[in-house]
């Protein structure tokens, strides 16, 4: 049986995909350190790793070639993080004393304290 993660596939022919910082930690490497292999500046690689700015043509080839990969396997944007939540999170969330306290605090401004008093 073959298990096949749909995150770590790419959309160039099935291929791995893996994020800067995937790439980067499989390596053991600090953000300093990559920068120093790619010729940026340490801050570069935070804001590629963040999403806030993506690496230029000549930096993927370059990425590329530091990881020893191709570079149409460098996802380029994070992969989307989920918030963990708690169970207790979760119970509170779908309670309908919290949707009627959510309800009252919204109508009423925040009250300091709301009896409920259920049957």
């Amino acid at each position: 049986m073959i298990i096949i993660d749909s995150h770590a596939m790419g959309s160039k022919g099935g291929r791995p995909t893996r994020t800067i910082r995937e790439l980067r930690r499989e390596r053991g490497w600090t953000q300093y350190e990559l920068s120093i292999k790619v010729g940026v500046q340490p801050q570069t690689v935070y804001f590629w790793e963040s999403g806030r700015r993506r690496p230029q043509v000549a930096q993927v080839r370059k990425l590329g070639q530091v990881f020893e990969i191709s570079s149409d396997e460098i996802l380029l944007e994070p992969k989307p993080t989920v918030p963990q939540v708690s169970s207790q999170a979760i119970a509170e969330e779908r309670s309908p004393v919290s949707s009627v306290r959510q309800m009252l605090d919204s109508v009423c401004g925040s009250p300091q304290t709301i009896k409920i008093l259920t049957d």
